[in-house]
């Protein structure tokens, strides 16, 4: 990406903060390939909608992009964001209707503004799929893989290049199953898409998961994340919260959903980061003792016995 490009105007679409908070929507386990970048001594994050290569960040309650890709359509870039990142919802009044039930209410206040990202399906489909017994850095270098294998060059910002994702017609017949478990995917390999993944948006629930079921490997749980949620319960228990859940959040249960998953991972990283700290302040108040006994050699073992021996 050349110098001239790089300090090409922001554009600007109007999102307060109570709308969107960049950083926990998509550092979150949502999304796998955006990386939060330094430009001019300044945060940025830079990734991929579809075949457009974004440099994003949030300013003065704006959420300021550029395209780092030819475009011919300045108002469809525009729109692509707005349709990403679902800007035609009022996440305020959603969290408003959230929080009538506590544990959201309590969970919740610390992650306002996270919003459920509309991923391309195949994407999400994958992506989801590579997340069984995995945690998000090694997702997302997974997913990192094969769109440098077989997606197509979109662009480099700094020193690291992008890809758009792979089509299902570029994968199909090409990607082997060595292939994919070079690539490190493991027992994953085996597992695909279908080209009706689309029309699944349209829906209602219960016949777009049968037809995801459908799928080599998809179970209840990434049938599921495809449309916004995360469990490893048995099918009865699964279906019971999957139920209550719909109950308590109706039909927007997957975006409230990710909003406590969102939370549960700031708990676990507040709660990482206080043992941490209790453990150096612990280990700095800690007087260590004036004498430390090593260890002793085999030939002192040896004396040691003959020792005990003759005093015997």
């Amino acid at each position: 990406m050349t110098r001239e490009a790089m300090k090409k105007q922001w554009e600007s679409i109007p999102v307060v903060s109570k709308e969107m908070n960049m950083e926990l929507t998509l550092s979150s386990g949502q999304a796998f390939r955006w990386v939060q970048l330094e430009e001019e001594e300044e945060k940025v994050w830079a990734g991929t909608v579809g075949e457009k290569l974004f440099i994003l960040r949030h300013h003065d309650d704006e959420l300021q992009y550029r395209v780092a890709t030819p475009t011919s359509d300045p108002s469809e870039d525009r729109q692509t964001l707005v349709d990403y990142f679902r800007l035609d919802v009022d996440l305020p009044s959603l969290y408003q209707q959230w929080s009538r039930d506590d544990n959201f209410r309590k969970k919740a206040s610390c992650c306002q503004g996270i919003r459920l990202l509309q991923q391309p399906p195949l994407e999400a489909l994958l992506a989801f799929i590579c997340s069984s017994n995995n945690h998000i850095s090694r997702i997302s270098a997974m997913v990192l893989r094969l769109c440098e294998r077989y997606g197509r060059f979109l662009g480099r910002i700094g020193d690291r290049d992008f890809h758009s994702f792979p089509t299902i017609t570029s994968l199909v017949g090409v990607v082997k199953e060595a292939v994919l478990r070079d690539l490190g995917f493991g027992y994953r390999a085996r597992r695909g898409g279908e080209t009706w993944l689309e029309l699944l948006r349209q829906q209602p629930y219960e016949d777009a998961k049968a037809e995801l079921q459908q799928l080599p490997g998809v179970g209840s749980k990434r049938d599921y994340r495809v449309g916004g949620g995360s469990s490893s319960l048995t099918p009865a228990v699964y279906c019971r919260v999957g139920d209550k859940f719909r109950e308590v959040f109706g039909e927007t249960a997957g975006w409230a959903q990710a909003v406590l998953f969102t939370a549960e991972l700031q708990m676990q990283k507040l709660g990482t980061q206080t043992g941490e700290r209790r453990a150096d302040k612990k280990t700095a108040g800690h007087k260590m003792p004036r004498k430390v006994r090593m260890p002793l050699s085999q030939d002192e073992c040896q004396d040691k016995r003959k020792t005990k021996r003759l005093k015997l």
